[in-house]
Parts: structure tokens; sequence; C-alpha cells
């Protein structure tokens, strides 16, 4: 079996995920879900899912039907409590398939370096290794979703409370960038010239900060990985401090 990723756009890589998958020895490949034909995926097929982010809203399905697909990929997919990862979109989308609401968020704009503040509960998973006593972390969202039923709140942000969630004992939700790289950024701020949306983004100071927190970010990012992967029964243990 392997890790199968599902990606939102052109190009987009896993950044450190990709990075510590490659290090343990995991097997992977990405299924561009805007593209490929989700209809008959097989929900149960990888040992582990990872869905990344894209710029999409998860209620704009009537455009992106491939969305719905994804959802009902997850629901299938968590009702058997398989590993599964959703970074960004990921998360939203893990929100919606367990009943929560997606939406645009009232504050507006989370985007650049930001901290994240891990509860009493996130600090029992690998989420404590992001938490703002570590690290700085990447936001690049708008939207937001309502905690679903069930799901274990992990932190939040000063802007949106609703940042990472956990669901059974193997899915992992989180709405912030921990798998960045300084490449991942270059192409984001790449893309948010050519749209035309920079009011929406200081970029001067993202690639300030980046320079700041950036390596942090990745170390931290790794060791939450490696921990995920080992929770979940997808390494030994051996493999975790590899």
């Amino acid at each position: 079996m392997e890790t199968i990723i599902f990606r939102h756009a052109d190009g987009r890589q896993a950044g450190i995920l990709e990075h510590v998958l490659n290090k343990a020895g995991k097997k992977f490949r990405y299924v561009d879900a805007y593209h490929d034909d989700m209809s008959d995926f097989n929900a149960l097929e990888a040992e582990l899912l990872i869905v990344m982010g894209g710029g999409m809203g998860v209620y704009q399905s009537d455009t992106y039907p491939f969305l719905s697909h994804e959802v009902k990929i997850l629901e299938k997919r968590m009702a058997q409590d398989l590993p599964t990862l959703g970074i960004c979109l990921g998360s939203q989308l893990m929100a919606q398939a367990l009943g929560g609401r997606n939406y645009k968020g009232t504050h507006g704009y989370e985007r650049g370096w930001h901290k994240i503040n891990v509860n009493e509960a996130g600090m029992k998973t690998p989420l404590r290794h992001i938490d703002v006593k570590e690290t700085m972390v990447m936001q690049w969202h708008t939207d937001t979703f309502d905690l679903p039923k069930d799901a274990t709140l992990l932190a939040s942000s000063d802007l949106y409370e609703n940042q990472a969630f956990s669901y059974g004992k193997n899915a992992l939700a989180i709405q912030c960038h921990p798998e960045v790289n300084p490449n991942k950024i270059s192409q984001w701020m790449a893309e948010v010239y050519s749209q035309i949306i920079t009011k929406a983004v200081d970029q001067k100071k993202i690639l300030a900060d980046t320079q700041k927190y950036c390596s942090t970010s990745m170390n931290q990012a790794e060791k939450m990985m490696f921990e995920f992967l080992g929770n979940t029964n997808l390494i030994t243990a051996e493999k975790k401090h590899a």
C-alpha cells in the first residue's frame, strides 16, 4: 500500500510532508483531484490519504464538482478510522465530510506567518510541535469551518478558533500550512502577484518573516509528521527517529 496525496492545482507539491515520507521510506503518489476522475476512487485504497490545500471553497462544488467526490471519499475513509491528514482546504473538506459547515471567515484574510495556540487536548497530539512556543506557522486562507460533532478541537489562532481537529484515532485536520518550504512560499507570492490580490498580502513582510521562521517551522513540521506516522502505525519505532 502507498500514501496518496490529493492536490488541487498544477505543480503543487507537499513540501516537508513529501520529505518526511521519503525519509520514512514510504511510497506515495499524487492524484490531481481537479483533473483526474474521482468518481470511482477507492476511498480505502491508500495506506495514508493526504488532502492538500487549494484556492477554491468547499461550498463551490457546483463549480468544482470534484470537491463533492472528495467529501464522499473522506466520509467513507474516516468512518473506517483510516489514517487521513488534511491541510487547509483538506481540513475544510474533512470538516464537511463530518457534517461541519464551511463558509467565508468573518475576520478576513489570515495569510503570512502567525502563531497558533495548541490547547490541552492538542498538546497530547503531534500538533504540540507547531504550538506558538515552538514555532510560527504559515497561514493562507479566508474560509473557515464549524467544528464537526465528535471532533476534538486541538488548536486556535487569534483570528480563527478552529485551526486543527482530530477525529477518531487516525484523522488529523490542520487549517494552517506546516508543510511549507521556501519554494512553496515563492510560488504563492508569484500567484498572488498574478491574481492582483496584493492588497490582501504584505509580500515584503511575508518574505522577510520566511527568512526568520521557515527553517524552524520545517524542523517542527518534520517532528509533527513523524509522530503522526508513528501514532497511526505507519512507521516502526525505529523509523520515528530517522
